[in-house]
């Protein structure tokens, strides 16, 4: 449960990153 939260807002933080 805590991997699956860690690796969504990575995800989330990534994508905010990409789209700038």
């Amino acid at each position: 449960f805590i991997s699956e939260v860690i690796i969504k807002v990575i995800a989330e933080k990534h994508a905010a990153d990409s789209w700038g």
